[in-house]
């Protein structure tokens, strides 16, 4: 009788996934095979046969072997912190930089980018526009060409030497190309890309990359975020309650409108436009304050310590409620809309050697900004006139001691006020009424159902203004009553470039 031993061997494999070892382990199963009876211990299945003859039996048992394989994975290394862009990109971008100085400085280029921008915004008010307002995907969409024509200056400003930016290009200019994650989130940052605030991609990229980071903890900012939301609802709610029920636009356009005498009709158009603009100050009060919370809107410090939350401020509510002169206004009504046509337009017109031809180029684009609707360009060529004839009011009386010293009275200080308050704010919403209507058949029906008297107004005031002049003025001397009237060539030289950089003096309504 012999004995029969068969080895199987079955290789059980266990792997370790690591960076750079990998271990095997093997199992050895032996099977033993007799005459009588073989056995075989299996964990899977199990076939048996059985073969009978005369004398003998056998019994045969087949065996299938199993192999267990354990896999121990080693999660991969975490992935390196995200970026706004990746390294090989900007290299990319750096290079095509370094390869093209010439096209990047070239203005050629900028211009070719700024009128696609506007192009583009043009064709979207042409194709969607109506008769009436309309919103569209091309009313965000003046917004956004704000902030693209912006970056397009601020890489310009970037390829500059130093010694040539001003202080205020310094501030914005950009010394690299905008990832598309970094335009993207640049031109729909969500707090803002419907109504405004404007802000340079500069003060994005120093937000997004933790440059007004505050440490752990949330920003201390709620209570102006939410102030600011308070007094948003305030006014839309005043606009939507006296405009519907009452102030109607439908109505100056009526019969009835039409048989008011005239000072009725002017303090008609007086509260009229005021609650327009109670509209507007709204809709970027709850702008505001969405930036004001995600910290966007951080400015540093004040002398005593307090956190400012004015980078974004788009209107300055007590400026503007108390604002008794056109260029008051200016200072607390769209402020960062008038701050981006002052830096990117109105200054960068010094080569026109004209204050006044600068500030009709940036009207008329500001015109063209908003719309191709007749309205549009009423109001700013009225808003010109306004801003030109104020100016020069208040240079003749400045000529009159006499009259300055009287006005000047703190006793008529409350009276001068609430004059100048009243004058100025029904001319700002008579010029509003053809921002309103639109339309040439509408708004001239309102402006001759009251002489047209803003126009005369102020048409003639400039005219007014030359003649006080020249007659106090006196012959062969260089001052009018005792105000020097005539500046060397540097002294007015001086003064041009000063009012370049002071201010944009005539937008007002944008």
């Amino acid at each position: 009788m012999s004995t029969i031993t068969t080895s199987t061997t079955t290789a059980t494999t266990t792997t370790i996934f690591t960076t750079t070892t990998t271990t095997t382990t093997t199992t050895t199963t032996t099977t033993t095979t007799t005459t009588t009876t073989t056995t075989t211990s299996t964990s899977t299945t199990t076939t048996t046969t059985t073969t009978s003859t005369t004398t003998t039996t056998t019994t045969t048992t087949t065996t299938t072997t199993t192999t267990t394989t354990t896999t121990t994975t080693t999660p991969p290394p975490p992935p390196p912190p995200f970026t706004l862009y990746r390294e090989e990109e900007a290299e990319y971008v750096l290079k095509l930089v370094s390869e093209n100085q010439d096209l990047v400085r070239d203005k050629s280029v900028k211009s070719q980018g700024i009128l696609f921008h506007q192009g583009y915004l043009l064709m979207g008010y042409y194709v969607q526009g109506t008769d009436d307002y309309d919103i569209s995907w091309a009313t965000p969409h003046c917004v956004i060409t704000l902030r693209l024509t912006g970056t397009i200056f601020d890489i310009y400003d970037g390829k500059k030497k130093v010694e040539h930016m001003s202080e205020e290009q310094k501030s914005s200019a950009l010394y690299h190309c905008p990832s598309l994650l970094e335009m993207m989130g640049h031109v729909f940052y969500f707090g803002s890309f419907l109504t405004g605030p404007t802000f340079s991609m500069r003060r994005y990229l120093s937000f997004v990359t933790g440059d007004y980071g505050l440490g752990l903890g949330p920003p201390r900012n709620h209570y102006e975020a939410f102030s600011r939301l308070g007094a948003g609802v305030a006014y839309i709610a005043v606009f939507h309650i006296l405009s519907f029920l009452v102030f109607t636009d439908q109505y100056m356009l009526s019969s009835q409108f039409n048989d008011l005498r005239f000072f009725s009709k002017c303090a008609y158009i007086l509260i009229w436009g005021k609650l327009h603009l109670c509209k507007y100050v709204g809709v970027w009060l709850l702008g505001e304050g969405s930036c004001i919370l995600t910290g966007l809107t951080y400015n540093g410090k004040d002398v005593n310590g307090n956190m400012l939350w004015d980078g974004c401020s788009n209107t300055k509510l007590y400026v503007l409620e108390s604002a008794s002169t056109f260029k008051e206004v200016i200072v607390g009504f769209n402020v960062c809309t008038n701050t981006w046509m002052a830096r990117y337009i109105f200054k960068r017109l010094k080569f026109l050697g004209s204050v006044q031809a600068s500030q009709s180029v940036t009207l008329l684009y500001l015109a063209i900004w908003h719309g191709l609707h007749s309205g549009y360009y009423m109001n700013f060529f009225l808003e010109f006139i306004m801003v030109n004839g104020e100016t020069q009011l208040s240079s003749v009386l400045r000529l009159l001691p006499a009259t300055s010293k009287i006005l000047s009275l703190p006793v008529l200080s409350p009276l001068v006020w609430l004059v100048k308050k009243i004058c100025m704010q029904f001319f700002l919403s008579y010029a509003l009424v053809s921002f309103v209507h639109l339309k040439w058949h509408r708004y001239s029906q309102v402006y001759s159902s009251i002489s047209y008297v803003g126009h005369v107004v102020f048409l003639v005031l400039p005219l007014f203004c030359v003649m006080v002049k020249s007659s106090l003025k006196t012959p062969g001397k260089s001052s009018i009553n005792g105000v020097p009237t005539q500046k060397s060539k540097e002294e007015s030289k001086k003064m041009i470039v000063g009012c370049y950089e002071v201010s944009l003096e005539s937008t007002i309504i944008t």
